[in-house]
């Protein structure tokens, strides 16, 4: 990307279903103090490049939000249906950009993929409850806000940093944290790559869509958190997901939530 874009994506493709394999992330580009902050909403198969949202899934989202140190900073949708600008110029400080796809029903039959749990696709062969969420951090002037920064901002599965990734160096670990339902998930895996990283693994049998791979995986400890090894210069993206059965069938069979965080490292 030639702007400097802090992204927050989500989205891996699963169970060889189209309507699913698209990826969700903000992107929020740093911009100097006193200037409005423009914030971008990604969804489709071409990461980092967002696209128009299709009329029928906008229900989906909630608005993008920007969160600094003084609560939540006011925006308004501009142009693109997944654009967003600051109603007032930005203060210099730090803020959170955070992305929410929320929990809709999708079945699959013989036909397909719906927007539908098991009581209105009766045939479904498969049904899952999914929810992505994303966040990023960006840094205005030189405000360096840790305290805002490492403060959870209630996600159902969230990624959590506990150091500001604007001072991270290639050769640093990074320390985060995860958590699910307010409370540290530990002994769970999380996950790290960055832009352009493709396991040599893979045949790459998936066209022109663009998924996540893992350059890093390990679990958390006992108190949620771990290091994530930075090994190199990038646009680098943590991600993790819950999947949960679900009890009753007749409606649906299992949940899943996916979260990520984004950042920059040497640019």
């Amino acid at each position: 990307m030639k702007l400097r874009l802090f992204t927050a994506v989500c989205g891996v493709a699963f169970l060889n279903a189209p309507a699913l394999a698209h990826e969700l992330w903000i992107n929020v580009a740093s911009v100097p103090a006193g200037q409005p902050i423009v914030v971008d909403v990604g969804y489709g198969d071409h990461f980092p490049e967002p696209e128009a949202i299709a009329a029928d899934r906008l229900a989906i989202f909630s608005p993008a939000r920007l969160v600094g140190s003084a609560g939540e900073v006011a925006l308004e949708q501009k142009g693109e249906n997944y654009r967003y600008e600051s109603t007032k110029p930005a203060a210099e400080g730090s803020y959170l950009g955070i992305a929410s796809y929320n929990p809709t029903y999708w079945s699959k039959n013989k036909d397909g993929w719906k927007q539908q749990s098991r009581k209105e696709m009766t045939d479904a062969s498969y049904c899952q409850l999914a929810s992505m969420y994303g966040k990023t951090v960006m840094n205005v002037g030189s405000g360096s806000d840790l305290t805002l920064i490492s403060r959870p901002q209630g996600i159902p599965l969230e990624i959590v940093p506990l150091a500001n990734p604007a001072l991270l160096k290639s050769g640093q670990s990074f320390p985060v944290e995860l958590r699910y339902q307010g409370k540290p998930l530990v002994n769970h895996k999380v996950s790290a790559s960055y832009a352009g990283y493709e396991d040599p693994k893979h045949s790459h049998k998936h066209g022109d869509h663009r998924h996540l791979e893992a350059a890093f995986s390990a679990k958390t400890d006992n108190s949620g958190q771990l290091n994530v090894p930075i090994n190199r210069d990038g646009y680098w993206v943590i991600f993790a997901d819950k999947v949960t059965p679900i009890a009753d069938k007749s409606l649906c069979d299992e949940e899943k939530v996916k979260t990520t965080f984004t950042f920059n490292v040497g640019k």
